[in-house]
């Protein structure tokens, strides 16, 4: 049996060699997340309003987060963002969108680097509200037509019979001008209680006629 040289064995101690590499030490992550963000500058009353932003860093993102809150109040309310694709994304719900908003983003990494912000609670972005949002109209559906396709217009009512009574008859006032050319009409309404005038007695007084004959 051939044992190595002690020289040889030492030789291969002292030449490096894939074998007896070493791991590269892991360079600790220092440095906040990088937060990329187009900001929200007006949106309509009533409306959800979605924030956007790209949140970028060499270890994991750590609680993202939007703080909203009425603009000129005190306190911020929480919104956390969810990773959508490339990008974190959070709602504010439509009863906050109710009068001018302030809001910022916030986040750290999971090495506890942070925060990273955009805007900040002292300098918040401002979104001004763009107007009221309208309820569509009511739709109005109309009838359906009558069997055959026809529209019958509606039936005018006959107009009623004005019965004022005899003295609202042409004739009435015809026969007392008549008379009136001859002498004193005296005109009597001879009716019965609850019927109508019907009918009219006229009693004509003037000279005789047959006097001096």
């Amino acid at each position: 049996m051939i044992r190595p040289l002690p020289w040889l064995l030492a030789l291969a101690l002292l030449v490096p060699g894939p074998a007896f590499a070493r791991p590269k030490a892991k360079v600790k992550d220092t440095a906040a997340p990088v937060i990329t963000h187009v900001r929200v500058t007006e949106s309509p009353i009533g409306r959800p309003i979605l924030i956007r932003a790209r949140i970028e860093d060499a270890s994991e993102i750590f609680a993202p987060s939007v703080y909203v809150r009425a603009q000129g109040s005190g306190e911020y309310v929480t919104i956390s963002m969810q990773r959508v694709q490339d990008a974190f994304e959070a709602t504010i719900p439509s009863e906050q969108v109710s009068g001018p908003l302030e809001y910022f983003i916030e986040a750290f990494d999971e090495e506890g680097n942070g925060p990273a912000r955009e805007g900040s609670p002292d300098a918040p972005f401002s979104i001004k509200m763009g107007g009221a949002t309208l309820e569509p109209p009511p739709i109005v559906v109309p009838p359906p037509p009558p069997p055959g396709g026809q529209v019958v217009a509606p039936s005018t009512p006959p107009a009623e019979d004005d019965d004022g009574g005899i003295a609202t008859k042409w004739w009435f006032w015809t026969i007392v001008g008549v008379a009136v050319t001859g002498g004193i009409v005296g005109v009597v309404l001879a009716t019965r209680p609850g019927d109508p005038q019907d009918f009219v007695d006229i009693e004509v007084r003037g000279p005789d006629p047959t006097m001096g004959l």
